[in-house]
Formats: C-alpha cells, sequence, structure tokens
C-alpha cells in the first residue's frame, strides 16, 4: 500500500526551474509528490495560510521580496513546515545564512536531481518533526522540573512547619508543668497574704503593701493561666459557623476600649463570604488575642479596619486585621509569634497572646502572616489569617499567591464600612 503524497509548495519565478523540478518529482513514485507553485511571495503566503502543504521550496530571489527576509516571511505564516531554500547563488555564505535562519536545509538549481531532492525534502520533514518532538518533550520536561521543584518546596514547608509544631508542643509541655508548680504555691500565698491583710485596719499603711502583694500575686495567677492555656492540648469541637457573626461577636467586646481610646472601628466584609468549620471559642480566643494588641498599639487613637474575604483559588478564608499604630520593627517581626516574646513587658505584657494565636489558627490548618509599616501614609500593622473553609486537614503549604478581593458589601450588594467613632491621631506605641 503506498504512502499518501506529499504536497510540495514551490515558490519560484522562474518558469523553466519550476518546469525541472515538477518533472524530477514525477519520477519519484515512493513515497509520490504533488508540487503547486507560487511566482511571487504573496501568493505563497495566501495558499501556505489554506494549510495542506507539508514542504516548501523557496527561492529567496522574488519580484516582490528578496534575501533573507523572504525566508522569515514564510517561517512566520508557516513555522511548523519544513523550508528548503533553492537559489542559483552557489555561495557559501548566503547557504550558511539560510541554515542560521531557519532553513532546513539548501540547494543550487542546477545542481539538483530528483533522488537528491526526494531524499533531501524526506529528511527535512523527518528532522523538522524530531524538532517539535524535542521541543514538546522539553516543554514536558520543564513543566516537570517546576512541579517537582513545586513539591520540593512543598515537603520542606511541610518538614519545617513540622518541627515548629514539635517545638511549640515540647514549649507547652513544659510551660503548663511550670504553671502547675507555681499555681499551688501561689494559691497558698495569695490565701495568706489576704489574711493578714484582714487584720489590718482600712487606713493601716501595712495594707499598702499588702494589696501590692495582691495585685502581683494576681498577676503572675494570670500569667499562669495563660501559660496553662498556651501548653494544654485541647480537642477542637468542630462546627460550621457564620463568619461574619463570629468576627461582630468579638469585635463587640472591643468596642468599649476603641471608644475610650478614640479609635475608629471599621469594616469591611464580602459579599461571598462562606460558612467556615471552626472551633468557636478557640476562633474567638485567637481573634481577641489579636484586636487586643491592634487596640493596645494605639493608646492616642487611630483606625482599626477588619476584613473579611474568600479565596475560592485556595478555598479559604481570609481575615485582616489592621491597625494605625507605630509598627513594629523588622527586627522583631521574625520572632513575633514566639511564646515568651514581648516588647510590651513593661507594661506587663507576657509574650503568649500571639503564640496562642498563631497555635489556635494552626491547629485549624490556617497561617498567621504579618505585616507593618513604621513610617509613613501606611504606618500600622496588618494580621492576615487564612483559615481553610472545610475545617483542619492534612495538606502541605502552597507557595502560590492568590488574589484575594477584600469586598465591603452585603448580602444586598451594599457597601458596609461602619464607623463607630471618629479618627483620632495614629498611635505612639506598639506591640
Amino acid at each position: 500500500m503506498s504512502n499518501p503524497p506529499i504536497k510540495v509548495l514551490l515558490i519560484e519565478d522562474d518558469a523553466e526551474c519550476a518546469d525541472a523540478l515538477r518533472e524530477m518529482l514525477s519520477q519519484e513514485k515512493n513515497p509520490s509528490f504533488e508540487m503547486e507553485c507560487a511566482k511571487k511571495l504573496q501568493t505563497g503566503l495566501e495558499r501556505l495560510a489554506k494549510g495542506g502543504i507539508h514542504v516548501v521550496l523557496l527561492d529567496l530571489v522574488l519580484p516582490d521580496s528578496q534575501g533573507l527576509d523572504t525566508l522569515a516571511r514564510v517561517q512566520a505564516q508557516a513555522a511548523e513546515i519544513p523550508i528548503i531554500v533553492v537559489t542559483g547563488m552557489a555561495d557559501e555564505t548566503h547557504a550558511l545564512e539560510a541554515l542560521r535562519h531557519g532553513a532546513q536545509e539548501y540547494l543550487v538549481k542546477g545542481e539538483v536531481h530528483g533522488k537528491m531532492l526526494s531524499r533531501v525534502m524526506r529528511y527535512a520533514m523527518e528532522r523538522m518533526c524530531a524538532e517539535e518532538r524535542v521541543k514538546v518533550e522539553k516543554a514536558q520536561a520543564e513543566r516537570l522540573a517546576k512541579e517537582l521543584d513545586r513539591v520540593v518546596k512543598e515537603l520542606k514547608e511541610a518538614q519545617e512547619e513540622m518541627l515548629r509544631r514539635e517545638k511549640v508542643l515540647a514549649t507547652g509541655e513544659l510551660a503548663a508543668a511550670v504553671a502547675h508548680e507555681i499555681r499551688n504555691p501561689l494559691s497558698i500565698i495569695s490565701m495568706s497574704v489576704q489574711y493578714l491583710q484582714s487584720k489590718f485596719l482600712s487606713k493601716d499603711p501595712r495594707r499598702e503593701f499588702t494589696e501590692a502583694i495582691v495585685r502581683k500575686v494576681q498577676r503572675l495567677d494570670a500569667v499562669t493561666k495563660r501559660l496553662v492555656s498556651y501548653g494544654r492540648h485541647r480537642e477542637l469541637k468542630l462546627v460550621r459557623r457564620n463568619l461574619k457573626r463570629c468576627l461582630g461577636r468579638t469585635l463587640s467586646l472591643m468596642k468599649v476600649h476603641c471608644k475610650a481610646q478614640g479609635i475608629a472601628i471599621v469594616r469591611r466584609y464580602s459579599s461571598k463570604l462562606p460558612l467556615v468549620v471552626v472551633d468557636e471559642e478557640m476562633l474567638d480566643e485567637a481573634l481577641t488575642n489579636l484586636l487586643t494588641n491592634a487596640v493596645e498599639a494605639m493608646p492616642k487613637g487611630g483606625k482599626l479596619m477588619l476584613e473579611a474575604a474568600y479565596d475560592p483559588a485556595r478555598d479559604e478564608a481570609v481575615i485582616k486585621i489592621n491597625d494605625t499604630g507605630i509598627g513594629i520593627l523588622p527586627k522583631y517581626r521574625e520572632d513575633l509569634f514566639k511564646p515568651f516574646f514581648s516588647t510590651k513587658k513593661e507594661s506587663g505584657g507576657t509574650g503568649l497572646g500571639l503564640a496562642i494565636s498563631h497555635r489556635i489558627i494552626a491547629d485549624h490548618g490556617g497561617s498567621v502572616t504579618v505585616e507593618s509599616c513604621i513610617s509613613g501614609a501606611n504606618r500600622g500593622t496588618s494580621f492576615t489569617i487564612r483559615l481553610p473553609v472545610k475545617g483542619p486537614h492534612l495538606l502541605p503549604p502552597s507557595s502560590r499567591a492568590s488574589a484575594v478581593s477584600f469586598g465591603d458589601y452585603d448580602k444586598q450588594g451594599k457597601k458596609v464600612v461602619e464607623s463607630e467613632t471618629a479618627h483620632h491621631a495614629a498611635a505612639s506605641a506598639h506591640h
């Protein structure tokens, strides 16, 4: 059974040369050739646009085009078709230039015979097919290499996350054990001091000392409670909840403090927020810690902005807590979520609030990141929380960036920007 004919387009204005080439190819039977001829480049380009051509024989000197530009225009029209230059110039320099610019072969008129032409065209087609296969395989290899790089990066991130969690767990267990050892004697001290205080008259100067001791004991008790909270492993009680209500409930607890400090509250919630699977009590604790941190960063007033959106690419709810406080110095940001790290120890900071929030969000399979600016119009800090909508699941962390639109619209598509108090000057103290 014979193969289908190879369709050849000859772009050549010399009728004698065209007839000679046609005659040569007519003698070839397996495979056979069907040749069409175009006397101008434009005519040849129009024929190529219709498709069905397997190989092009091209003269570089035509009535409407000269030199290597002729080759470039044919390549632009049919990049996937092999081009063989057939010209009357027996110039090796021109031959090399044509080959460098993409021609598969360079033949000189008068030196061509049927078998040679047939063989050259078949080899040119095979080379072109081989080059296309190489391109496809190279592209597949590059995609595979990128995918492997992504997987390696995700595995590395997963390993780092596991090590971090193990470290956090070990630190938490130690913290809980220390807190337990402290709380028992602390209770005895507290009861003893209160007993002594009850024996003193209200104007007794010694009450000043006992009251100071009671305050310090209460502070130590608060610290130990936070230690226990950080160190205790708590099973998540997962329920499907409306995120707007969770945020609203937590924010309502901060309204009094915000009003007292002259902080304006702005809420921007997307209208497309789905229900999320969370432990409601633990999420409230994490949000309260972050909101408290933001409010404390603005003792002289400012703006607290709470945003919520949905990232469909990662199926995650995204919460942003922004303040206009003084910001966090770059040297502190790396340690921000480490237990016992605090820049507010002089004012009573324990360094556990952000660590607890980070752990709660991590237990939900989410993440917390921070951005901060200490000067200029954008001064302030922004915490971004990501929570998987379907709850905690064992997925490797993803590095891809996803575009999230923080809309400020309600279910009816109306803008929601709620201001609680007048905006005051930016803060002078921070985290």
